[in-house]
């Protein structure tokens, strides 16, 4: 028979070969003011990126620690915000960078929402 792994005990779900989150999802995440990160370390006290939580079902999962966007190690949350700002402000369709989960380092791109452009006035 099948045995479930997961939820009940043993082995974790393979972590995925690489994580792509669509630009619904992000446009929503991004309005929920949800998504929070703190600066993670690793044993050594050492930063090693920001760990990311209110971000399940984005592809990311609560506890991922963002290393790298756009090929710049990032340690702090708004040094990831100034990154991105800096990727969006170049017209960048696709932020890319790299996860840290349980260990594995799994790669991982969000696609831009595009602006809507603004309701005319009634």
């Amino acid at each position: 028979g099948l045995e479930k792994k997961g939820k009940d005990g043993g082995a974790p779900p393979a972590a995925p070969k690489s994580i792509y989150v669509p630009a619904a999802v992000v446009a929503r995440y991004a309005s929920s003011r949800r998504v929070s990160g703190v600066p993670a370390v690793d044993e050594a006290g050492n930063p090693v990126g920001v760990r990311v939580s209110g971000v399940s079902g984005s592809g990311l999962r609560d506890g991922d620690v963002v290393t790298m966007v756009e090929g710049t190690k990032v340690t702090t949350p708004d040094q990831a915000v100034m990154v991105i700002v800096g990727a969006l402000a170049s017209g960048k369709k696709v932020i890319s960078g790299e996860v840290l989960r349980d260990g594995v380092r799994i790669p991982a791109a969000a696609e831009v929402p595009q602006q809507q452009p603004a309701p005319p006035p009634p």
